[in-house]
Formats: structure tokens, C-alpha cells, sequence
């Protein structure tokens, strides 16, 4: 007798786009209320027994400001790059049940857990490789996947500041690269985007304007030595990337095309 699993590939975006829309809310709603506001030393809370004093010298609360906004740059990237890792180990896992097609009933919870261990030992890079193989078609953003990593690795390991390690130019420069949605219209063969609260002006009589969107890459160069601060509207365009890049990922995955499976399916056999 057999037993049909039936496998959903689509599930493998959930956990980038999870931690992209949890990341973004964040960083929007922490940078906002620190906008325009003097950060001093935080006063005790109410009922506090103790204060920890370190030590460290007094800040400004402009420094005050870049120390929080690049605490919650790095835990915000480190949120979307782990539900990124977690989304690719996910298609880690449909692909080597796509593979193997047909198990025994008593060696299916077996086979998943070794391959979720097999998975969550890889490095990052191995693991986008990996599964890099198995897809219909390469990733469109590999690069700007592992340009994002780079970022990450900066602001947990060196508290936001380029290094030869994390440089990608050979000028000591890092590149971040990300995909992004381009809003614009044409003024003299000229593509002018559109952002909020922008007035279009075409440069001619025009009363009605083509309004175009497309797939674009952003790009922006930090050299050595220096502090990354990003705005909070980058960070949100990188939430967004995220989950272009998890589409992506699941747009390619291979496909299962038996009678009764939409995506996928995995057979287990009883005994």
C-alpha cells in the first residue's frame, strides 16, 4: 500500500518573506521615533536596582544615534539573512525529495531529518550552490544575495566598518548590490523615477503620463574604513529584495506534473 506525501515548493519563500516583513516593520518604526530626537544616556528605568557602567566614554547623541541605527541595521539584516538560509534549506529538502521520489514508510522521518542536518551544515555560499544545481533555470540574483551576506558580516563582525575582509573591488571598496522595483517615467528618452510625493514633469504638453515598473539593481559602494549607515527607506527596499529573491528561488524549483500533485509529491511505501 502506498502512501502519498504531497509537497508544496512554494513554502520554501515563507520564511525570507516572514523575516523580510518582521525586519522592515521594525526598522521603520525604531528609526522613525529616533528621528529629530536628542539620544542621551538612557535615565534608569523605574525600580531599577542597578545601573551597569562600563566604563565607556561619554557619547554625543548624534554617535548616540549611528550606535542604535547600526544595532538594528545588524540585527535586521541578520533576520533576513537567516530566513533567506532558512528559505534555501527548505528547497534543499523539496529538491532531494523531488530526487528521490519514492522511500519506505519507515525511512521518510529518517531521510528528512538527515537531510535537514546535511543542509544546516553547510555554509551559506555551499548551500546556494547547492541547490543552485538542481533548479530549472540559475538564479537571477545570486550576486546580490551574496552581496547582502557581505553586508551582514559587517555590521555583526566589525560593527558596520568595511575591511579588506569584506571588500569585494579590488580597491578595498564593498559593493552592496540588491535587486529592487524601478517606478519611472520617460522625459526626453530619459527615465525619471517616481518616488513619493514626486510631481511628474515631462517636459512637454502631455496630460497623461505612461507610468512604467520594472526590475531594477541597486547599487552602492562603501570604501574602506567606512561606517555603514543605511536609511530606513533602503532597509525597507532591502526587505523587498528579500522576497524577490525568495520568488525567485521558488520560480525555479523543479516541478512534479503527475495527475493530482500542483507542485510536488513523494511517495512512501508501508511495509
Amino acid at each position: 500500500m502506498d502512501t502519498q506525501v504531497l509537497i508544496n515548493g512554494a513554502n520554501a519563500a515563507l520564511p525570507a518573506k516572514a523575516a523580510a516583513t518582521i525586519a522592515a516593520d521594525v526598522i521603520a518604526g525604531c528609526f522613525e521615533m529616533m528621528e529629530g530626537r536628542e539620544l542621551d544616556t538612557p535615565k534608569p528605568l523605574a525600580g531599577q536596582t542597578f545601573l551597569v557602567q562600563l566604563g565607556m566614554p561619554s557619547i554625543s547623541p548624534a554617535d548616540r544615534a549611528d550606535m542604535y541605527r547600526t544595532w538594528l541595521l545588524s540585527k535586521g539584516f541578520h533576520n533576513i539573512l537567516k530566513g533567506l538560509r532558512t528559505s534555501f534549506e527548505e528547497a534543499y529538502l523539496y529538491v532531494a525529495l523531488f530526487q528521490k521520489r519514492r522511500i519506505q514508510g519507515d525511512q521518510f522521518r529518517p531521510f528528512v531529518a538527515a537531510t535537514q542536518k546535511k543542509a544546516g551544515g553547510m555554509s551559506f555560499v555551499a548551500l546556494v550552490d547547492e541547490v543552485s544545481k538542481h533548479l530549472t533555470a540559475p538564479l537571477a540574483y545570486r550576486h546580490e544575495l551574496l552581496s547582502m551576506q557581505k553586508a551582514r558580516n559587517r555590521l555583526e563582525h566589525r560593527n558596520g566598518t568595511v575591511s579588506f575582509a569584506d571588500a569585494t573591488e579590488k580597491n578595498g571598496e564593498l559593493l552592496l548590490r540588491y535587486p529592487r522595483l524601478k517606478v519611472f517615467y520617460e522625459r526626453a528618452g530619459q527615465e525619471i523615477e517616481v518616488g513619493p510625493g514626486a510631481v511628474v514633469d515631462t517636459g512637454d504638453d502631455r496630460v497623461e503620463v505612461q507610468i512604467f515598473i520594472k526590475r531594477d539593481t541597486y547599487e552602492r559602494r562603501f570604501a574602506l574604513g567606512e561606517h555603514l549607515i543605511l536609511s530606513s527607506a533602503e532597509f525597507i527596499e532591502i526587505a523587498m529584495a528579500t522576497c524577490l529573491i525568495a520568488d525567485d528561488l521558488v520560480a525555479k524549483m523543479p516541478r512534479m506534473t503527475e495527475p493530482g500533485s500542483e507542485v510536488g509529491s513523494a511517495s512512501t511505501q508501508s511495509n
